[in-house]
């Protein structure tokens, strides 16, 4: 270690603040520099909106930006990265997500050299995984998982025998002053996420519609990116509109502001990995009703203040939000409470540095 430079590489197919990887690997980024590392960033595409200029690391994008068709800009600068790696011989080299790119640099003579930080459910037919890495994976230093469930995962789906570092997902600290209610909400539920059928949100709309004729001022806020129409038509369809109310947010900032003004956060969910909406609910007090998938239960299943369900529902789903709906209001400040203290414990800034550091200087030290 010695030997080793005070540098760190991070290679991403994506950097910026959309959701996702791209703010996974910008979250990285940041972390690292704040540890007084000198980071490079490798990226293929960026989103230009969310780079100002005073990162405090370096981003580098591919000399050539065209032939996507081909993969030239992964593969332009996947050999870029293994040229940097091989010159400034870093403390670590991460690789967000087993993407393509990250396919090229385990074909590489620099294989050995990366930690593969693996942000799906580790599933059979991952759309989001590309074949080539997945088949890579054990010329790896080492798999970066979050939770044990996901480890599990890439156990079995990817036939990775090697070793798996825990590095635990985190979000932005927004530096929440009190986890006490607001004076009044705008929504009693608020679902955020893509508007999708395998987001469980025609399960949610089905129990609202239920929910709804014994609570008529019940309100239920559905936001996040995807087409709204069918969801509106079920709505209509099944008694739900009074109750339902859908919403676009454009930016991280619009999303916040909607999540610190309800209830509870809802997403039944048919699959989901370690979903990071759980812990922006956690950092604002907002106690949630999710579905028993992914990590969920293995990060929350002891926290009061989340209620987990089974997917696929519609009677467990509206109980749980009748149940919550109705809870005494001593209840719900615990809840509060008591979720907060979870986000403290995963994501906290103190959290991140010390979970980084173990990863840096215990999980990729070797004998040698």
């Amino acid at each position: 270690m010695s030997q080793q430079s005070n540098s760190v590489v991070v290679v991403s197919d994506v950097y910026g603040q959309r959701g996702g990887a791209y703010r996974v690997t910008s979250l990285l980024c940041r972390a690292l520099a704040e540890m007084d590392l000198k980071v490079t960033c490798f990226a293929t595409w960026v989103d230009a909106d969310s780079v100002t200029g005073d990162e405090g690391f370096e981003i580098v994008q591919p000399r050539f930006s065209h032939g996507s068709r081909w993969d030239i800009p992964n593969r332009v600068l996947a050999r870029q990265a293994q040229r940097g790696i091989e010159a400034k011989n870093p403390v670590a080299v991460f690789v967000v997500g087993l993407t393509k790119i990250c396919g090229h640099l385990l074909g590489s003579r620099v294989a050995d050299r990366l930690l593969v930080w693996e942000l799906t459910n580790a599933n059979p037919n991952n759309k989001f995984v590309d074949k080539t890495a997945a088949n890579k994976l054990s010329r790896c230093l080492k798999v970066i998982s979050p939770a044990a469930t996901i480890d599990d995962g890439i156990r079995s789906t990817y036939s990775y025998t090697g070793e798996i570092a825990r590095l635990p997902f985190w979000i932005e600290d927004e530096k929440i002053s009190s986890n006490l209610p607001p004076a009044d909400f705008e929504a009693d539920f608020l679902f955020l996420a893509r508007r999708e059928d395998d987001k469980g949100l025609r399960e949610l709309i089905r129990a609202t519609a239920v929910l709804s004729k014994e609570i008529s001022d019940l309100r239920v806020l559905i936001a996040g990116p995807g087409d709204a129409t069918p969801y509106q038509t079920l709505a209509n369809e099944c008694g739900a509109s009074r109750a339902v109310s859908f919403c676009s947010l454009p930016s991280r900032q619009d999303a916040m502001q909607a999540l610190s003004r309800c209830r509870f956060l809802v997403l039944p969910s048919y699959h989901e990995g370690y979903p990071l909406s759980l812990l922006e609910a956690a950092q604002y007090s907002i106690p949630v009703i999710a579905t028993d998938v992914g990590s969920i239960r293995e990060v929350f299943g002891d926290c009061t203040g989340c209620c987990i369900i089974a997917p696929r529902d519609v009677e467990s789903l509206t109980d749980a939000m009748k149940s919550r709906f109705k809870m005494e209001t001593r209840d719900y400040i615990t809840a509060r409470r008591t979720i907060h203290q979870r986000f403290t414990e995963l994501s906290s800034h103190t959290a991140v540095r010390d979970r980084l550091r173990k990863t840096l200087f215990d999980d990729v030290r070797t004998d040698g």
